[in-house]
C-alpha cells in the first residue's frame, strides 16, 4: 500500500475508534448567520472589490458580535456574517408546519427577543437577532449610497437520495459504515467475499481486470447473469474512441469523499477546487460513520480501470472535486456558496440530495441558492454556464411524491434525472414528474449498483436516484470532452432530443406538439452515452443566443366550493385560460419553447387532494401537481412555481389552459375559509427564436444581442 494511504487509513480508524458513534453527531445547531445584501442607490465606477471592503469594514467595526465569512457564492453584493455567541437550533422546514402557524410563532419569538433586550441588566451591545443586526448595518452604511437588505439564515432539512430498501427483495441487504476492510466487498445479499474470488471475467469488451466490472450491468450489459441485453448506458463505444471525460472537472456536493481510496488514481482529485463547508476546511473527507454516500457516488464517476480493484467509473478520465455540505448545518447561504464554488474550474455540479422525500414537503432553493443557480449558468465555465445535475427524488411508493414539489429538481437551471431499474422500468421509489429531463439506470428490484465504498472497499448495494445523478454527470463530462464549447442549454437540448424510449408500452408516454416522445415517468427517455456524445459533436450551438422569457398573469379570485366538486376523471374544480398571441411575443420573440413555468397562488386546507394540469395550445398535458396522501398542509401554494419540460420544441401561440381537479377522495365536509381561494397564476414561457421568425414579425433586432 502507498505510504500516504497507509497513514490515511490509520488516521481514519483512529477517528472512528476513539469516539463512540454518539459523540459524532449531525450538527443540530450553528451560530446565527445573516446575509447582508448591499445595493448601490446611485451609479458609480466603484467595483465589487469596493463593496467587499465595505462589508469587511462593517464586521471589523463590531468584532465582539460578528465574524465576516465572505461573499455568498458568486452573487455580487451579498455577504455572509456569523454571530460570535448566538446559536440557531434546527427548525422544521416550512413545508412541515402551516405557514399561518409559523407566522404566529415568529411574531411570538420577536416579542420574546424584544422583552429579553428590554430586561437586559448588563447594558451589553451584543447582537440578539436579525432586527438588531439590520439596525447596526443601517447605521454603519448610512450616507454611503448603499441600500441594505438583511436575511437571517435558518437550517435547512436536506436528504441524501440514497439506497432505498423498499425496492430490494432480500431483507438481509447490508448497508455498511466505516471502517471497511479493503480486502472485502459487500454483496447485495449482505455476505462478503475476498476480492480475488471473481477476478476472472468471461465477457469484457475492454479487456480490463477490474474484478467487478462484469457486475456493472448499467455500464455494459450483454445479457449474461439473467440480465436484459442492452439495458445499459451504452458507454463502451465512447471509451473505445478514447473519450473518458478528460479535461472536465465534476464536483460532488455530498457528505465527503474518501480521497485516498485505492480505486481512484492519484491525479483524479482536484483538491484546489474542493471544500468542506461543514467544518470550513479545505479537505472534504468523510468524518462520521454516516458519511458513505459521497464516496459511492464518486466511484460511479471516477473509479480507475484496469487496476484489479472494484469496477470502473463512467468518466474515469475526468477530475473530481468534493464539496462536503450534507453533514453540517446547511443553510440557504451555504448551498449558494457550494453551487458557485470555484465555478471557473469546476464544470459540473452533481447533487444526489434535496428536500425530504416524504410526500408532504414543498421546498427548494432559497433566495440566495436560487440566485446562485442563475448566476452559475450566466458566468460559470467562462460564460458557457455551470452544469447542475440533481437527483429527482426517491419519494414514490406510498408517499406518491412528485419532484415538482422539489424546487431544485424543477429549476430551469438544473438537469433533474430519474431512475430506472435493470428491467428498464421505473422502480417503486421513482417519482411521477413533469420536470425531469431523462432517466438512467440505478438499483431496484433486488439488483444494486456496484461502486467504491468507504474504508477502501467496494459495494453492490448502491441505489436510488442518488446513483442516477453521478452517472448523468459522468455522461455529460464525456459530452464536454467531445465538445467543450457546449453551453448549459445545449446540453439540456441534446438530452431532450436524443433520449431512448424505455418501457415503451407504458401509458405515460405521449408525443408532444413538436413530435418528441415524453413521459411523466421517464422524461424524454433513458440516457444513451454514445448517442449523446455523437450528438454533442455535430449539433449547432445555441450560444450566444440567450433563453428568452415571456410572462402573463391571470387573476382568478375564486373561492373553493364548500363541498368538493369534480374529480380527476371529469370536470375540474377550476379552469382558467391564458391566451398568447404573436403580438404578445413581439418583444420576447419566442418561437420554440424550452421550459414552461406556472406560478400559482392558491390557498386550500387540504392540497393533498388537488391535481393541477396545464394544457398547451398543441394539446400537450403536464400534471404539475398530483395527490399526495401524506401531505397534511393546510396552506395550499402561497405561492409555488411548477415547471414542465414537456412542451420542448412546441410553438407558444394559442390558449394555455390550467385546470385544478379535486379528488373524489376529498372529504365532503372539508372546512373552507374565506382565505381559501384560487387567487392567481402566472404563465412563464422560456425558449429561443430564429432569425426567420424575427423577420416574419417585422423585428430588425437579432436574438443574440438580447439580454435574459
Amino acid at each position: 500500500m502507498h505510504p500516504t494511504r497507509c497513514i490515511y487509513y490509520t488516521l481514519l480508524l483512529l477517528v472512528f475508534s476513539s469516539s463512540p458513534v454518539s459523540s459524532l453527531p449531525y450538527p443540530r445547531t450553528l451560530r446565527k448567520q445573516w446575509v447582508l445584501e448591499l445595493v448601490r442607490t446611485q451609479p458609480t465606477t466603484e467595483d465589487q472589490a469596493s463593496l467587499l471592503a465595505q462589508a469587511q469594514a462593517f464586521a471589523d467595526a463590531d468584532p465582539k458580535s460578528i465574524t465576516f465569512l465572505g461573499q455568498v457564492g458568486d452573487i455580487p453584493g451579498t455577504f455572509l456574517y456569523e454571530s460570535t455567541h448566538l446559536h440557531s437550533s434546527i427548525q422544521p422546514s416550512t413545508s412541515r408546519i402551516s405557514s399561518r402557524k409559523l407566522r404566529i410563532q415568529q411574531n411570538d419569538r420577536k416579542e420574546e427577543l424584544i422583552e429579553q433586550r428590554n430586561e437586559s441588566q448588563d447594558g451589553s451591545s451584543l447582537l440578539t437577532d436579525a432586527q438588531e443586526f439590520e439596525r447596526k448595518a443601517a447605521l454603519f452604511f448610512e450616507g454611503t449610497g448603499v441600500q441594505i437588505h438583511v436575511e437571517e439564515q435558518i437550517i435547512k432539512r436536506r436528504q441524501r437520495r440514497k439506497q432505498v430498501g423498499i425496492d430490494v427483495e432480500d431483507s438481509s441487504v447490508h448497508d455498511p459504515v466505516l471502517p471497511r476492510r479493503k480486502s472485502r466487498v459487500a454483496h447485495l445479499d449482505g455476505s462478503t467475499l475476498p476480492d480475488t474470488v471473481l477476478s476472472s471475467v468471461p465477457k469484457n469488451p475492454m479487456g480490463w481486470n477490474d474484478p467487478f466490472f462484469h457486475k456493472q450491468w448499467n455500464l455494459y450489459n450483454d445479457g449474461s447473469n439473467g440480465r436484459i441485453a442492452g439495458n445499459d448506458i451504452n458507454v463502451v463505444p465512447v471509451w473505445k474512441q478514447n473519450i473518458t471525460g478528460s479535461g472536465v472537472t465534476i464536483t460532488l456536493l455530498d457528505d465527503g469523499i474518501e480521497l485516498e481510496h485505492p480505486d481512484f488514481n492519484t491525479n483524479t482529485f482536484s483538491l484546489s477546487t474542493s471544500y468542506d463547508f461543514s467544518t470550513k476546511s479545505p479537505s472534504p473527507l468523510p468524518r462520521t460513520p454516516e458519511d458513505i454516500h459521497g464516496t459511492r457516488c464518486a466511484g460511479q464517476i471516477a473509479s480507475a480501470p484496469n487496476n484489479s480493484l472494484c469496477g470502473v467509473g463512467v468518466a474515469y478520465g475526468a477530475r473530481l472535486a468534493g464539496e462536503r455540505v450534507l453533514t453540517g448545518a446547511t443553510t440557504d447561504a451555504v448551498e449558494a456558496q457550494a453551487l458557485n464554488w470555484m465555478n471557473q474550474e469546476n464544470d459540473i455540479y452533481s447533487s444526489s440530495w434535496g428536500p425530504d422525500d416524504d410526500g408532504e414537503s414543498v421546498d427548494g432553493p432559497g433566495r440566495w441558492s436560487s440566485a446562485a443557480l442563475e448566476r452559475g449558468v450566466q458566468v460559470g465555465r467562462g460564460g458557457k454556464g455551470s452544469v447542475f445535475v440533481f437527483a429527482s427524488g426517491n419519494g414514490g411508493g406510498e408517499a406518491q411524491d412528485n419532484c415538482n414539489f422539489d424546487g431544485y429538481a424543477n429549476s430551469i437551471y438544473t438537469i433533474a434525472v430519474g431512475a430506472i431499474n435493470h428491467r428498464g422500468v421505473m422502480p417503486s421509489y421513482g417519482e411521477f414528474c413533469a420536470a425531469h429531463l431523462g432517466v438512467t439506470f440505478s438499483g431496484g428490484a433486488g439488483v444494486g449498483i456496484w461502486t467504491t465504498d468507504v474504508g477502501g472497499g467496494c459495494t453492490g448495494v448502491h441505489s436510488g436516484t442518488s446513483a442516477a445523478a453521478p452517472v448523468t454527470a459522468g455522461i455529460i463530462a464525456l459530452m464536454l470532452e467531445a465538445r467543450p464549447e457546449l453551453g448549459w442549454r445545449d446540453l439540456q437540448d441534446i438530452i431532450v432530443r436524443n433520449g431512448d424510449v424505455t418501457d415503451e408500452n407504458d401509458s405515460s408516454w405521449s408525443i408532444n406538439g413538436a413530435g418528441l416522445k415524453v413521459s411523466h415517468k421517464y422524461g424524454f427517455g433513458k440516457l444513451n452515452a454514445d448517442k449523446l456524445v455523437q450528438a454533442a459533436k455535430s449539433r449547432s450551438l445555441l450560444l450566444p443566443t440567450p433563453q428568452l422569457e415571456f410572462r402573463k398573469k391571470a387573476i382568478v379570485g375564486l373561492k373553493f366550493p364548500t363541498i368538493s366538486v369534480g374529480s380527476e376523471q371529469n370536470e375540474p374544480t377550476f379552469k382558467s385560460v391564458i391566451s398568447v398571441t404573436p403580438s404578445n411575443l413581439k418583444n420576447s420573440r419566442i418561437s420554440s419553447l424550452e421550459h414552461v413555468q406556472v406560478k400559482i397562488h392558491l390557498l386550500h386546507p387540504a392540497r393533498r387532494f388537488l391535481t393541477i394540469v396545464l394544457t398547451s395550445p398543441a394539446g400537450t398535458k403536464s400534471f404539475l401537481a398530483t395527490p399526495r396522501p401524506f401531505d397534511v398542509s393546510t396552506d395550499g401554494f402561497d405561492p409555488w412555481t411548477f415547471m414542465s419540460v414537456h412542451y420542448w420544441g412546441e410553438k407558444p401561440f394559442g390558449d394555455w389552459t390550467l385546470e385544478i381537479f379535486t379528488s373524489v377522495q376529498a372529504p365532503q365536509n372539508l372546512l373552507i375559509s374565506d382565505e381559501d381561494q384560487f387567487y392567481d397564476w402566472t404563465l412563464i414561457l422560456r425558449g429561443t427564436c430564429n432569425e426567420a421568425h424575427i423577420l416574419s414579425l417585422g423585428i430588425k433586432r437579432v436574438c443574440q444581442n438580447e439580454p435574459y
